[in-house]
């Protein structure tokens, strides 16, 4: 099935301006996100960001998100509603558009991935 790739855009924080893509496919459905070398998504530097923070999965049309026991936790926050939670540890957080994500020191924003290298130029411009 073809789906659309999204991506992670940190917009502030330790990473401000990185990109990271997520194109599911047959083979590829879950990534990790830590701070050491070998995770699909690496915070290197950060020592908020455990060194196995949390993943990323796709299964049934949905991405979800899942903290993987970290020290800090990860956040989410939904625009809609302007609040910001923490994640349930070991509990699915289904990502829709324009979500923000907080590993550590770093916020993301989620979104389709033909929006974010302008969305990461704009965020590395303003050096919000």
């Amino acid at each position: 099935e073809n789906v659309d790739p999204f991506a992670l855009v940190a917009i502030k924080g330790f990473h401000q301006g990185k990109v990271l893509r997520i194109q599911p496919s047959d083979e590829k459905k879950i990534w990790t996100i830590g701070r050491v070398e070998g995770h699909d998504v690496c915070l290197a530097g950060d020592d908020e960001v455990s060194s196995k923070h949390a993943q990323i999965s796709f299964e049934r049309k949905q991405f979800k998100l899942l903290d993987l026991g970290s020290t800090n936790g990860t956040f989410a926050t939904d625009p809609g509603k302007g609040s910001t939670f923490k994640l349930k540890k070991k509990k699915n957080h289904i990502l829709k558009v324009d979500h923000l994500v907080t590993f550590g020191s770093t916020t993301f924003k989620w979104c389709y991935d033909r929006d974010a290298t302008s969305l990461a130029q704009m965020v590395k411009s303003s050096g919000a």
